[in-house]
């Protein structure tokens, strides 16, 4: 899990949706915005109850996602907000089709160094 102080705060969320530039790919939608060049870049992954409607298989894609942008954190760029949300039909992925497709956007987004 990710600590508290590298999660995107409800006061940026919206802020993020709103300004942040978007990049998708077949499960997975990335909107991330520039914040500074000194402070630790921030994440957070929203699964909708459209996507999963039970709690659980929610907390697994979410569970599954983090782990990988905790993998990748050190080679990421500084200063940046960013949001991973699941669109409908990921939930029966595999782990690696995720770490995939993750991997894809931080490259496709610009934000991996």
């Amino acid at each position: 899990m990710l600590p508290r102080k590298l999660r995107v705060h409800k006061d940026e969320f919206e802020e993020v949706l709103k300004k942040g530039l978007s990049f998708h790919s077949a499960h997975l939608s990335l909107r991330g915005i520039k914040k500074s060049d000194v402070s630790p870049s921030k994440f957070s992954v929203a699964v909708s109850k459209k996507v999963a409607p039970q709690a659980v298989d929610r907390n697994l894609l979410r569970r599954q996602a983090i782990s990988v942008i905790e993998k990748h954190f050190p080679g990421l760029k500084k200063g940046v907000s960013a949001i991973l949300s699941f669109k409908t039909g990921s939930l029966g992925l595999s782990f690696n089709q995720i770490k995939i497709e993750i991997v894809a956007l931080l490259k496709q987004s610009g934000l991996t160094l």
